[in-house]
This record gives structure tokens, sequence and C-alpha cells, in this order.
């Protein structure tokens, strides 16, 4: 049977239990992003963090996705599906010469949510502990971290899932889960 599904994405409170972020939230009314550069719609959803200058934290959120029935409301717990994250990649990395740290997007979530995760064999995309370490896989209870190791720019985000450029397959992370209905990083 068919459903048509609402994916929920709530803000979760940090570790001091302070729901206090800057966050600008996306996708649109629609489900869809917008390109950056063309501000034509595009099939990937997307949520935007606004960071502050001189907050080296205001950028961190914790988030949980839910899918729902769109009729009913209720929770629904899906058999099988991938979700894949794209664009980690940095930017202001030309402060650095000017004695500024550029901003490097990254991801932290419990690996364990998931059946498993891909990265291709020429990633960009960096992996380690939030403990500090780069023993993957991470010890139990501590999250996994995908972050940036390029600069990037506007006129490399993706418009097609199905088109990407190898810079662009290079800078995403796929997450495989089974029996799911919600997770969170």
């Amino acid at each position: 049977m068919d459903k048509e599904l609402d994916l929920v994405v709530t803000l979760l409170p940090d570790s001091s239990g302070s729901t206090t972020y800057y966050p600008d939230f996306g996708p649109s009314a629609s489900g869809k992003g917008k390109n950056a550069v063309t501000k034509e719609e595009t099939p990937f959803g997307r949520v935007s963090v606004r960071t502050n200058e001189g907050e080296p934290t205001s950028g961190e959120v914790n988030l949980r996705f839910c899918f729902y029935d769109k009729s009913s409301g209720d929770p629904v717990t899906l058999s099988y599906f991938h979700w894949t994250v794209y664009d980690f990649d940095e930017r202001n990395t030309d402060n650095i010469v000017k004695g500024k740290v550029g901003i490097k997007e990254k991801l932290a979530i419990h690996v364990s949510q998931a059946t498993s995760y891909q990265l291709l064999d020429n990633s960009e995309v960096e992996v380690s502990c939030e403990d500090g370490t780069s023993d993957v896989p991470c010890p139990a209870g501590v999250r996994t971290v995908f972050h940036s190791s390029k600069a990037g720019r506007k006129e490399d985000n993706p418009l097609d899932p199905n088109d990407l450029s190898d810079e662009q397959k290079a800078r995403a992370v796929s997450f495989e889960f089974r029996d799911t209905s919600c997770w969170e990083f």
C-alpha cells in the first residue's frame, strides 16, 4: 500500500537542555530545496543553519527526522531506505590567510541508528569520532563525525541526485536504514 508521507524535522535541546540555537530551517513548504545560485527548486530537501561571527557554536544543532502518515499524522516505520547528505564543503577558507579559520561543515551521528553508511573511495568527507579520536568505528555512545575537507562554492551544489559530478559524489555520505521511523544527528 502506498502512502504519502511527511518528513518532520525537529530541533532538539543541546547537552545543556537549551534550544537557543541560531537555525534558519528549510525545506520550503513544497518539501523541495532551492539551488543557492539559480533559486530553482531541486528534488533535495534542505536544512540550513545560520552561523554568527564570533560565536563558534552558533551553527550547531541537534535534529530529529521522523516519518509520519500525511493523512492520519501517525508515525510510520519504513522497512528500508537510504538517506544521503550532500555538499560537505567549507566556506571562508580564504580567511585562513588573514588569520581566521573557515567554517567546516560536519554531521555527527550515532551510526548504530543506521544499518550501514557509504563513502566513495575518493571521498573528500573525512571521518572521525566525536571524542577526538580517529579510530572508526567509534566506541559505543560516541557519535561518528563526517566533516568537510575542501572549500566549496555555491556553483558546486547538486541539482539532481541522478546527475552528480565526481566532485559532488565525493562530498556526500549515504546511510542505509532498516525498520526506522526516526533518527537523529
